[in-house]
């Protein structure tokens, strides 16, 4: 409440050498006196203020922090202490300003500064937890790869020796397992432990085709339209990969609208500094927008979007695993995904991708399904230290005409072809084994032997390979078939560039493998 009236004096003298502001005005607001510190607060004159109403609130209270906005526009805090009192024997307020800005603009600093901590701290807890879930997607699927292989090459070996009802119970064995096989590289997908298989291509290319891709999984009522800028640059990755993560989100712009509407594609260059997100240390990028006019998101499910196995669906409809494969692949391609969404506004989610200055290949060619058997009693040298799958492999390679050497890890493998190596034709070894891994060995051979033809057999991995004419990639769990097929390409190629007179084919450069 306000203090009994106080006579005050009106000695200006005092009141004008103080730093408070000071302000006496008659009981309707009409200002009598106001010192230099008042006037300089409020952004005017003291003399202009006489006789004008006060434009501050005479409040029932002693304490209160006003806002006040100058003439010029600047904006200013002060704590208001009124009392009632006498000023030249007549009833009067004394207004006590003092200047509170510079403290309430660092209280919303510190303000500021406390929801940016927040936010990192979610950003952080966000990061460790999908860390964690996909350190134990990826130690899962490891083992399970191995399983999955075995599973898939018995049953493809007893369909090839029986022709009757039990082979049609060895083929809905390998097709169950290859659905599984889908389902382990959607969790390696996220976890950030694929194999990338990295080339140079344009990125429009890569929008083209992802559109190719998902225009057969349209409705009638839903309309893609390409927005791709002519100098949106060329990018070193997985393009299936790639496309997958595209084609994903895709799916989620179709599904949020259900009633029809339109989605748009973009691609655009962009340097670092243009609005980018923290974490970019690349010179320029390649950005791929996927944007629709639907549902939209809260804030909520936004902020767990990349969560796997979550979904605002149907479980029926959808496993929650989208999203989270889109961010684990351009993660592991050195990128960014961001979202940008409000709820009842739409969504565009955007893939950043490091460019590069390198030409871009052309569309591989579908590689040839007939398979051709071992020539000239070919030596196999198979490292592999799960004792089940290598026992599959070195069978299907013994079925197939090959002579095979098996070792459980790469120091056996190496020992084998000391004492054989003259007769050994190429090596399929496993990246990941005890001892010593697949690409030691592969090193060490190689200093020994660079012609050698290499395949490496993996469904996880932390390395980093170069894989050229002669060195090929396949991943866990593989069909027999396939093995073979890239068994014999790179066997032949290697007749080809060991031949007289012949040059070392170039083949398809597969790049670096991740």
């Amino acid at each position: 409440m306000k203090s009994r009236p106080q006579h005050v004096s009106p000695d200006g003298f005092l009141l004008d050498k103080i730093s408070d502001g000071i302000v006496v005005a008659d009981p309707d607001g009409t200002v009598r006196f106001a010192n230099p510190a008042a006037a300089e607060l409020l952004g005017r004159e003291a003399g202009n203020l006489v006789g004008q109403p006060i434009g501050l609130p005479i409040i029932d209270a002693d304490f209160a922090e006003v806002n006040l906005v100058r003439p010029d526009g600047q904006q200013r805090f002060a704590e208001l202490r009124i009392v009632e009192a006498e000023w030249e024997e007549r009833p009067a307020y004394v207004l006590s300003l003092r200047d509170v800005t510079l403290r309430h603009e660092a209280e919303e600093e510190r303000a500021k500064n406390q929801r940016l901590l927040a936010e990192r701290e979610r950003q952080i807890f966000q990061s460790q937890k999908m860390d964690a879930v996909g350190r134990l997607a990826a130690g899962i699927t490891h083992d399970f790869n191995n399983m999955l292989s075995t599973i898939i090459g018995h049953a493809t070996l007893i369909k090839s020796m029986i022709d009757s009802e039990v082979g049609g119970h060895a083929e809905r064995i390998v097709e169950t397992s290859e659905r599984a096989a889908r389902l382990v590289r959607q969790l390696l997908a996220f976890s950030r432990n694929q194999v990338l298989q990295l080339q140079v291509w344009s990125v429009n290319q890569i929008a083209r085709e992802s559109v190719e891709l998902f225009r057969r999984l349209l409705p009638e009522n839903i309309e893609v339209v390409l927005k791709l800028s002519d100098n949106a640059g060329n990018v070193k990755v997985d393009r299936e990969q790639i496309e997958q993560a595209l084609v994903n989100l895709l799916l989620n712009a179709k599904d949020a609208m259900p009633a029809g509407g339109r989605i748009t594609i973009e691609t655009e260059a962009i340097r670092a500094g243009d609005s980018l997100p923290p974490g970019i240390t690349a010179i320029s990028y390649s950005a791929l927008r996927v944007i629709d006019r639907g549902c939209g998101m809260t804030a909520e499910v936004k902020d767990r979007a990349f969560e796997p196995f979550f979904t605002t669906k149907e479980p029926s409809r959808a496993t929650g695993l989208g999203l989270s494969i889109v961010y684990g692949i351009v993660t592991q391609s050195d990128g960014q995904v961001r979202l940008f969404s409000e709820l009842g506004s739409g969504t565009s989610a955007e893939i950043l991708l490091p460019s590069t200055d390198e030409a871009a290949n052309v569309q591989p060619e579908t590689a040839s399904q007939q398979l051709v058997p071992a020539r000239d009693s070919e030596t196999i040298l198979v490292a592999e230290d799960e004792e089940p799958l290598r026992e599959v492999i070195c069978e299907i390679l013994r079925r197939a005409g090959y002579r095979v050497l098996g070792a459980e890890n790469g120091e056996v493998a190496l020992e084998l072809y000391r004492n054989d190596g003259e007769q050994v034709s190429a090596l399929i070894t496993d990246l990941r084994m005890p001892v010593m891994g697949g690409t030691e060995l592969a090193e060490r051979l190689l200093r020994l032997r660079p012609q050698l033809p290499i395949i490496y057999v993996s469904g996880y991995s932390d390395h980093k390979l170069e894989c050229g004419p002669l060195i090929e990639f396949l991943e866990k769990p593989f069909q027999p078939a396939a093995l073979l097929r890239i068994l014999r390409k790179i066997l032949d190629d290697s007749r080809t560039s060991e031949s007289p007179g012949g040059s070392r084919p170039r083949g398809k450069d597969n790049g670096a493998v991740n």
